[in-house]
């Protein structure tokens, strides 16, 4: 029985796919409401951090981008980052603003996989070319109007911040019996059918997934909507096997992603997400990839809003 504030729904079969709840308790200071700090995890995030960068140009300063420890989402730190870059270049303004790049990940581009081929390569070389600081295997601890504080290591002047926090499971998930572990993400099999209850299946974000290697800082495993979509084809293809009375098929989790660095993108294919990889990881750079993006957007979005997948050979 699922219970709501209005109504109570029975079922044979229940699939959760609420989503996440920002942690952005876990840093101190990380607002974007109750707190200097930013994070672009939600639209009302992105809207307040929007209008903090216009008030950012008219007195610049010091800027600290990264992830707090336990992220998952790491992904979009780094798109911030060349972004903000980019768009301080084209406006003579980037001299003015010194850069710092905070991540848990063991080393840049390891993005909660463990790695993708020559991604580590190519973002250090990024970094260098465009003078970007970074510190891996960090922990920001607080973030304050003046400085970002990073464990064991003096604080950062900061006039701007912006720090992707962890994630946890929302409230609902989180305060049901036996449903989740303590971060309020369900334990799944293979299949994507919860451990205990054999009818109740979790896809997407509100999934637990061990992380993909231990490292000194926490770094979590990533989850996307790619990710998000095979794990609702799998549940769905389970719950009719289950009706019709066969034996379905699973399989491991693959990610195309299309990372944002600028003028350019960098295209990644990784399958399996988890290594060790049956297939080598691809990675392509190029504007190209910046115009495929916004187009597969633009599709994507039209489809979805009329029930409609895009097929797996156009973007994913």
């Amino acid at each position: 029985m699922v219970i709501t504030d209005r109504q109570q729904h029975p079922y044979d079969y229940l699939v959760i796919a609420t989503g996440h709840r920002s942690a952005n308790e876990a840093v101190p200071g990380l607002g974007p409401f109750s707190g200097p700090g930013h994070s672009l995890m939600s639209l009302p995030e992105a809207s307040e951090m929007r209008d903090s960068l216009v008030r950012f140009v008219a007195s610049p300063g010091p800027v600290v981008i990264g992830a707090a420890p336990g992220a998952s989402c790491i992904g979009p730190s780094y798109e911030f980052l060349f972004e903000l870059d980019y768009f301080l270049r084209r406006r003579q303004m980037r001299h003015q603003v010194p850069i710092t790049f905070i991540t848990p990940e063991p080393f840049l581009g390891h993005m909660g996989m463990g790695g993708v081929s020559k991604l580590r390569q190519l973002l250090e070389g990024k970094f260098e070319e465009h003078d970007i600081s970074c510190r891996t295997s960090a922990a920001i601890t607080k973030i304050t109007e003046e400085t970002v504080e990073v464990d064991g290591s003096k604080p950062l002047p900061s006039k701007l911040s912006m720090v992707i926090p962890p994630l946890a499971g929302v409230t609902a998930i989180a305060d049901s019996a036996r449903l989740a572990n303590p971060k309020g993400f369900i334990s799944v099999d293979p299949y994507y059918r919860h451990l205990t209850y054999s009818n109740i299946y979790a896809v997407g974000v509100a999934v637990a997934l061990p992380p993909a290697d231990e490292t000194a800082v926490p770094v979590n495993f990533p989850k996307t909507g790619h990710m998000t979509e095979q794990m609702a084809t799998i549940a769905s293809l389970d719950i009719v096997g289950k009706i019709q009375g066969r034996q379905t098929r699973t399989h491991q989790l693959s990610a195309r992603c299309v990372l944002d660095i600028g003028n350019k993108d960098v295209y990644l294919a990784v399958d399996p997400v988890r290594p060790p990889r049956d297939k080598l990881p691809t990675i392509a750079e190029g504007r190209h990839w910046l115009w495929t993006k916004r187009i597969f957007e633009q599709t994507y979005l039209w489809r979805a809003k009329r029930g409609q997948r895009v097929p797996t050979t156009f973007g994913w």
